[in-house]
């Protein structure tokens, strides 16, 4: 008797290679049938594909395999399907009625690459009109001279004090910055509340960019659904020391056949 297929596509962001490999061997081992791990940028598409004598019977297995990586993978998850991350991030942040500023033009243009053509993207985001694009405001963006006398020469207290600024500018609830790596110090990446910031140091890599955004589209995802924040992401009292700038060391771990980046949403 000949068999029905059917698939499904499970989108997650930011677990370390090593663990995502690590649950989906463990998955094909347990009889999950049909995986394919497709990997870009912290970004994975874990696709199941089952096979069985009826339609029905195929979606089971594609629903129970579904399941399980939820449970496995938690907040990490953001959609299924063509579901983009860029896209279920600004659906969070408008179920929340949350709103996000760019703390300088660098981080502007890094986000609009991602953003660009995003139907709710004008509703959550200014793309800098009141904050460091601004003919008037944008010169109230800027580091606060306090936190750079406190905390002479640390670049995440700088990068802080901006982006603190960029969000009382715009009156936003968070405001975030990206900076690049520069000499010693490796490229980072921030998101600040009026008490809080959000850190995540970056490691070096081909396309740094489409990471860098990555991760600030994913913590501010998290924080609008108030999920918790994967491994390597740090919280530090606005003021209070921040955690040290040093680079994350990249897993040597190869993907689950077969491997190759996944399509755009």
């Amino acid at each position: 008797m000949s068999q029905v297929t059917r698939s499904t596509v499970l989108r997650l962001f930011g677990p370390g290679e090593a663990r995502v490999t690590g649950v989906l061997k463990a998955a094909a081992a347990g009889g999950c049938p049909g995986l394919n791990l497709l990997m870009r940028d912290g970004e994975y598409a874990v696709c199941v594909n089952a096979r069985a004598e009826t339609g029905a019977a195929a979606q089971v297995l594609c629903n129970t395999w579904e399941e399980h990586f939820k449970k496995e993978f938690g907040p990490a998850v953001f959609g299924t399907g063509e579901t983009g991350l860029a896209k279920a991030a600004l659906e969070a942040l408008a179920g929340a009625d949350k709103l996000f500023v760019a703390a300088d033009e660098a981080t502007g243009a890094l986000l609009e690459e991602k953003l660009a053509g995003q139907e709710l993207a004008g509703t959550v985001y200014d793309f800098g009109s009141q904050s460091y694009a601004h003919p008037k405001k944008a010169g109230r963006v800027r580091p606060d001279a306090k936190l750079e006398k406190k905390y002479p020469g640390d670049p995440v207290q700088q990068a802080a004090g901006q982006a603190r600024a960029a969000l009382e500018t715009a009156g936003a609830d968070w405001a975030v910055l990206w900076r690049p790596a520069e000499g010693c110090d490796p490229a980072f990446v921030l998101v600040c509340s009026k008490k809080n910031v959000w850190f995540k140091a970056l490691p070096a890599c081909g396309q740094p960019r489409p990471l860098a955004a990555g991760w600030l589209l994913d913590m501010l995802r998290r924080m609008a659904l108030n999920l918790s924040m994967e491994e390597g992401v740090e919280r530090f009292a606005y003021g209070r020391p921040a955690p040290e700038l040093a680079a994350p060391i990249l897993e040597p771990m190869g993907p689950v056949q077969p491997a190759a980046a996944p399509r755009p949403a």
